[in-house]
């Protein structure tokens, strides 16, 4: 039986890729909340399907979305065990992270010092 996180991805109409990326990024920030410049930057500015991707992300609570100062920031669910079938779905893809696209503390935060 297919997990929950399987049907989703299975059911997305649009770039199947894109939004496996979202995921990824998900699970290599399972605790950031970001605003969508920040997303945007570590997607190298693929921002073209990122509204469908997000949009349909939090449709089916993979990720939810805060405001803070009239700013939309995203972070993952705490709803198990959609949570961990992101982490789990995206944990060998940490040691694959392409040289230049390492984030650390310090990089997230000057991405999203704007807000």
């Amino acid at each position: 039986m297919k997990d929950e996180l399987s049907h989703i991805i299975a059911g997305y109409a649009d770039d199947r890729n894109y939004l496996l990326e979202l995921l990824h990024f998900w699970a290599w920030h399972p605790f950031a909340k970001l605003d969508r410049l920040a997303i945007v930057r570590f997607l190298e500015g693929c921002e073209r399907n990122l509204e469908t991707a997000l949009g349909y992300l939090l449709a089916n609570h993979v990720i939810l979305r805060t405001n803070k100062n009239n700013v939309s920031l995203f972070t993952l669910t705490d709803v198990e065990p959609l949570r961990t079938q992101v982490l789990n779905l995206c944990r060998h893809k940490r040691s694959l992270v392409p040289p230049g696209r390492e984030t650390t503390p310090q990089s997230l935060s000057r991405s999203a010092s704007h807000v």
